[in-house]
């Protein structure tokens, strides 16, 4: 009879064939005092991922369980759900998460963060420091202050805040272990959101601790080939893009409801910054991007109706565009941003102040 496994490792796989032997090398170098597997999906890809994986499942029994999607689940909106059921069960205690395209480094990674977790029942995931490989490179210190790329410098507790104000970014899904059970009562409108690792850090530093190991375990490639950050990354924002944002802001709302409110204020902010930076990127797509902001922002002051009021959109995308392209319109910036009736009524102050800041480093230039 099979023992339980402690831990199980979900690792999502599509297309990840240049990277994928790396990914699962760093599952079997593991040295642990308990029993582990990884269950490797690989989601119907079309390039040779399927057969390294084959490769190693034969090589390697008891360490890589494959699954074949006969179909792109991800598309299909069912990935998620079928990956939990196979990696989050109550025979394992935790679940570690690293994506074909990603790998560890370190033989006792897991060991190091069972061990932890064993001796802390508060906490609810932890997880390490990692080095970051972009584009075939790993990108120094300077590189990664240069980029503005949040990061503490000793082991620590995390805060809510900082979880949630990262954005993702600080807390590397390669580098992820928590307790299986985590999810159980998972605000099921935070489900919408198209990446799971995000929701997942937020949901965790609400139910318990969560702790950083400044130890480099494992290597993020950021914007692989086919990843998540590199279909973000691309310079012109698509519908479907708008409808995540959107997503984002209700994911947002579901955390902040599921802790009755107690960090209100934290996730408020985070929904403006979001929001904020990427209407300032979207300028031909405004109009849907102003809405969006509407509903977020304006639905918290203003009747409902008012909320749909025509000539509020025309304004509200009038002086957000000319936050945008200030050198073609400088004058009717200064007329706008003078008329402050609407936005103090809205209070709206916060983006006033953005604008005229903007306009003035503008101006100095």
């Amino acid at each position: 009879m099979d023992l339980p496994h402690k831990v199980i490792i979900r690792c999502l796989v599509y297309n990840h064939e240049p990277y994928l032997r790396d990914c699962l090398e760093g599952f079997v170098m593991q040295r642990t005092n308990f029993p582990f597997k990884a269950v490797v999906h690989d989601d119907c890809s079309t390039d040779g991922s399927a057969a390294i994986i084959r490769e190693y499942a034969e090589k390697y029994p008891d360490i890589i369980e494959p699954v074949f999607a006969p179909e792109n689940r991800y598309r299909k909106g069912t990935l998620e759900k079928e990956i939990e059921l196979l990696t989050e069960t109550p025979q394992n205690t935790y679940t570690a998460w690293c994506e074909g395209d990603d790998y560890w480094i370190d033989p006792l990674k897991l060991q190091k963060q069972v061990d932890y977790m064993d001796a802390h029942p508060e906490c609810s995931l932890i997880c390490t420091n990692a080095d970051i490989e972009y584009k075939g490179h790993f990108l120094s210190k300077e590189e990664l202050r240069e980029m503005k790329w949040p990061h503490y410098s000793k082991s620590s507790l995390m805060s809510v805040a900082h979880v949630v104000q990262n954005g993702g970014w600080f807390i590397h899904s390669c580098t992820i272990l928590y307790r299986s059970t985590l999810k159980s009562d998972f605000p099921q409108e935070a489900r919408h959101y198209p990446v799971a690792d995000y929701p997942l850090q937020i949901f965790a530093a609400l139910k318990g601790n969560v702790y950083y190991l400044h130890e480099k375990t494992a290597v993020y490639r950021y914007c692989s080939v086919g990843s998540w950050t590199a279909s973000a990354s691309r310079c012109l924002p698509t519908e479907k893009d708008i409808k995540n944002w959107e997503k984002k802001i209700k994911m947002y709302e579901a955390m902040d409801s599921y802790s009755s409110y107690t960090y209100h204020s934290i996730f408020k902010k985070a929904s403006r910054t979001h929001l904020t930076d990427k209407i300032l990127d979207a300028p031909h797509l405004l109009e849907p991007v102003c809405k969006t902001m509407g509903y977020v922002f304006l639905s918290d002051y203003m009747p409902h109706s008012d909320v749909n009021n025509n000539s509020l959109w025309e304004k509200t995308k009038s002086f957000l565009l000319h936050i945008k392209w200030y050198p073609f319109g400088t004058q009717n910036l200064c007329v706008i941003l003078n008329d402050l009736s609407v936005w103090k009524r809205l209070k709206l102050g916060w983006l006033c102040k953005m604008a005229k800041k903007r306009f003035r480093n503008a101006s100095s230039m």
